[in-house]
């Protein structure tokens, strides 16, 4: 679907940043639900894969973000 494809055309420009549904589902005039669940049929087809980003703070105890797609 048109969608879809205007939805790939998104992840691939914002490769390496986080990824809100909500954002991209305003952006294409969708609900977050329906971007959720094309994300997560890009994933399991091997277009797109998730990865976890990692960072510490000050005292170096490690922080768990949001997850990216690239």
């Amino acid at each position: 679907p048109e969608l879809m494809e205007k939805l790939l055309q998104i992840l691939a420009l914002k490769t390496g940043e986080e990824i809100i549904f909500y954002e991209l589902g305003q952006m294409l005039d969708s609900d977050n639900e329906t971007i959720e669940q094309y994300v997560n049929i890009l994933e399991k087809s091997g277009i797109i894969f998730r990865i976890q980003s990692l960072s510490t703070d000050i005292k170096g105890n490690e922080i768990k973000k949001q997850t990216y797609c690239q």
